[in-house]
């Protein structure tokens, strides 16, 4: 529900999962594209550089609005990431929930990765996650208090005013 949400025209954080799933659909694309026009949607340098191994229409996409939707880390969201992985980074429980058990933000095996990043950007600028993985992004956003969507739930709420307004251009 858009209560959930802090405002009713909210920006959105995306991880890499969630631009991709948006692409599986018409009404996902339009909802990306209408949110990259008005200034909606953010992904961070990691997730940029995750796109970009794809190499595919997905990440040519991005690249032709990285002006609109890239931002950069700020040393204030860098030293919340550091926090971010030293609670999350590996497995965690949520005691909130019945003891949720969550895998963590960094996956094993990998060099670095973008999921921190997203929700660093969300805390310093009061975005949206938007992740759709069932991994410890969603679980970190809870114990945090960082609204996150899944990008079902984002076309749910946005694909209405996307299709009206991308109609009248």
């Amino acid at each position: 529900m858009i209560s959930e949400l802090q405002d009713e025209f909210p920006i959105y954080s995306s991880d890499t999962s969630s631009i991709i799933n948006g692409f599986k659909s018409d009404e996902g694309k339009t909802v990306l594209e209408y949110l990259a026009k008005n200034g909606r949607l953010k992904i961070t340098p990691g997730v940029f550089t995750e796109l970009e191994i794809g190499g595919d229409e997905v990440f040519d996409w991005v690249r032709n609005k990285q002006d609109l939707i890239v931002q950069e880390i700020t040393l204030r969201s860098a030293s919340y990431i550091d926090h971010l992985v030293e609670e999350y980074g590996e497995s965690f429980t949520n005691s909130d929930d019945r003891g949720l058990h969550y895998c963590g933000l960094i996956k094993k095996e990998t060099v670095g990765d973008a999921d921190p990043e997203v929700i660093a950007l969300a805390k310093e600028n009061n975005y949206v996650v938007l992740a759709d993985e069932k991994s410890g992004i969603k679980g970190a956003c809870k114990l945090e208090g960082i609204p996150c969507i899944s990008t079902t739930r984002l076309i749910k709420i946005e694909y209405p005013r996307a299709d009206k307004q991308l109609r009248l251009w």
